[in-house]
């Protein structure tokens, strides 16, 4: 099963500390790479991560850069597979199970996630 939270802060995703307006409790808010909390800001942040295992796009913006040169997905009826190739030139699959080529094309992100996953497996254990 694939952690999107492992995934999120993987891609550079970082906790920060806000106050809540109302009670003035302590919280904490995931935040994108590009993001930070603006000092002394009150109130209710929601949850804007993305499900990279349902979103090519969200993986192509968050997860690839900096990190993965080359993707090849392939389809057909059996299942979805995803080749990554990491900047060293080290290779990783995902492949997800499925009962028709339609939905192939739907688990292509998971596909991708379980191959990411891997890459990012292989550079904890450097």
């Amino acid at each position: 099963m694939i952690d999107n939270m492992k995934l999120a802060e993987g891609a550079g995703w970082h906790w920060e500390k806000y106050t809540l307006t109302i009670g003035g409790m302590q919280a904490m808010v995931l935040l994108s790479p590009d993001e930070r909390l603006i000092e002394g800001h009150q109130g209710y942040i929601p949850d804007r991560t993305p499900n990279f295992t349902e979103s090519l796009d969200a993986c192509f913006k968050y997860l690839v850069p900096g990190r993965v040169v080359e993707i090849t997905l392939m389809y057909a009826s059996d299942g979805a597979s995803c080749d990554i190739e990491d900047l060293k030139g080290n290779f990783f699959e995902g492949h997800v199970d499925t009962e028709s080529i339609e939905e192939a094309w739907t688990k292509s992100a998971l596909a991708f996630c379980l191959a990411f996953e891997k890459l990012m497996e292989a550079k904890d254990d450097r």
